[in-house]
């Protein structure tokens, strides 16, 4: 199964699930999106600077010493949704950002994605 399909059946198994992006935070590139409508990619790509914002290489160096290791969760409020970034643990630039109902399981949410990032960086 291909990056795009893994991200379609994730975000489809999750239905709180709005947007579901692979993006490369080094470059603020989405590699590839699952939408539960159509969104221009400027939308797409906001998502991936904010992302990019909170998980890039200046605030994670800058947040290591306080909290031992790179950040590699979070979670913020986006108007009526949350942004929930997870970074790959094998490819620290890479993560999904997805836009969640605000009432979203995260506990589950946050589990499944990195699953998903796993399925994703595993040599196939």
């Amino acid at each position: 199964m291909g990056v795009a399909d893994q991200l379609n059946a994730f975000r489809q198994a999750i239905p709180a699930c709005r947007v579901a992006t692979f993006a490369d935070l080094s470059s603020g590139l989405v590699l590839f999106a699952s939408t539960d409508r159509r969104l221009p990619q400027e939308r797409l790509d906001a998502l991936c600077e904010r992302a990019k914002g909170v998980l890039g290489k200046n605030l994670s160096n800058a947040l290591h010493p306080v909290f031992g290791a790179p950040v590699g969760q979070v979670v913020l409020p986006a108007g009526d949704s949350l942004l929930v970034v997870v970074r790959s643990a094998t490819e620290p630039d890479e993560a999904l950002v997805c836009e969640c109902a605000a009432g979203v399981d995260l506990q589950l949410f946050l589990s499944r994605a990195a699953e998903e990032l796993a399925a994703i960086d595993a040599p196939g």
